[in-house]
């Protein structure tokens, strides 16, 4: 019986360990450098760029060169999914 519970358990740690590696979260300031139907492309402060899939109806919404707040799942063998996507209030100051 103790064998069974040990095997169980490390079984258990093991899916668990598995499913982390599956989905993970990403969040970064991004300006979207191109606009299309079904993605954007966006450049993040290290100026790496990045294709991020987003829904039809959100594209329009979605301004080219202006910074943004984006969260995004990493899918193993999808890709990536958008969780949220918020614009960024930029300060013009007079002097």
């Amino acid at each position: 019986m103790k064998k069974v519970t040990i095997l169980l358990l490390t079984f258990a740690l093991f899916l668990c360990a598995a499913c982390s590696q599956i989905m993970s979260k990403t969040a970064e300031v991004v300006t979207v450098i191109e606009i299309r139907e079904e993605s954007i492309l966006v450049e993040n402060k290290n100026k790496e760029q990045k294709e991020i899939p987003i829904p039809k109806i959100v594209s329009g919404l979605i301004e080219k060169d202006r910074d943004y707040f984006i969260e995004y799942e990493h899918l193993n063998g999808q890709g990536k999914k958008l969780v949220s996507i918020q614009p960024i209030k930029s300060f013009d100051y007079e002097e």
